[in-house]
């Protein structure tokens, strides 16, 4: 199976997991957008030159001010050896402010963690950093119409 078959089947095992009315693909720019409980919105994009999917889960907008330097530098010591983020990586978006934790899945050696394991771990950290969005006086992205929409990958 090449990587974007790969990418095809996992997309596929997700949607029947979640028994979700329709499955998932991969559109024109290789690009699949899924909601899981009605609040973490996954984009989903194949690099065929890496043979990696890029998984992208918005979180939200940092409070201004104070608050928001704060959590930047708690969510920058979070990135340090992974201790926050479950492999992921925190950022945030250059153009909409929008803070994410990103994971990129390797389709290539079928080691380490399953895609559902990851999936997984990533509304774990979601959860966990959309919590200290809300405690600073931050936005939360969630499952918000067009809210994944406004993210660049």
């Amino acid at each position: 199976m090449n990587p974007r078959e790969k990418a095809g089947h996992l997309l596929n095992s997700i949607a029947e997991s979640l028994e979700m009315p329709e499955p998932l693909k991969l559109d024109g720019t290789d690009t699949c957008v899924f909601t899981i409980d009605e609040k973490y919105v996954f984009i989903v994009q194949f690099d065929e030159e890496s043979e990696h999917l890029l998984v992208n889960l918005p979180l939200g907008n940092l409070p201004e001010g104070e608050d928001g330097k704060n959590l930047a530098v708690e969510m920058l010591c979070g990135n340090y050896c992974w201790s926050l983020t479950s492999g992921g990586t925190l950022g945030l978006d250059e153009e909409t402010g929008i803070a994410s934790v990103c994971y990129g899945f390797d389709l290539s050696d079928g080691k380490g963690k399953g895609f559902e394991e990851v999936l997984s771990d990533l509304i774990d950290v979601g959860e966990y950093w959309m919590g200290k969005l809300s405690q600073s006086g931050g936005e939360s992205v969630g499952a918000t119409p067009g809210g994944a929409n406004m993210m660049r990958i």
